[in-house]
């Protein structure tokens, strides 16, 4: 799921900076700023998008830049099919669950064993502490 998120937060970041670009407003649209979010129902997708940030940018409210990053992302042609709906100043986006399986069992066959490892703390110790309520 990491290198969906990934994926996704790159061609987010494209569609904010072509639609940028469009308005003639110029400016870079960090990665960092582009959150990732699980909607609080189901119902709204997989992925939710709140877009606060880019308001100030684009001089326009966030359910107006929601629904046009919306459209955007359905005429895209690119990598991966997404269904995007709004709610409010929120981009709700729905992964096809197909793709995203298929990706993840190809990916866990190229990496065998090693799946999920990180080596993120490889070399640091690290101090797990055990409370017990009752001293033995």
């Amino acid at each position: 799921m990491k290198n969906i998120k990934k994926e996704l937060k790159t061609r987010l970041r494209e569609a904010l900076q072509n639609m940028a670009a469009s308005r003639g407003v110029e400016a870079e649209v960090p990665e960092d700023s582009l959150v990732l979010e699980k909607p609080p129902r189901l119902e709204l997708g997989d992925i939710a998008v709140p877009l606060f940030p880019f308001a100030k940018l684009f001089k326009s409210s966030p359910p107006k830049i929601a629904e046009e990053l919306a459209g955007r992302l359905a005429e895209d042609a690119g990598p991966g099919r997404l269904s995007c709906a709004t709610a409010g100043p929120y981009l709700n986006i729905r992964l096809d669950r197909e793709e995203v399986t298929q990706k993840t069992l190809s990916r866990l066959q190229e990496e065998g064993e090693s799946y999920g490892a990180s080596k993120i703390l490889s070399g640091e110790k690290i101090m797990v502490e055990f409370s017990s309520p009752n001293t033995n």
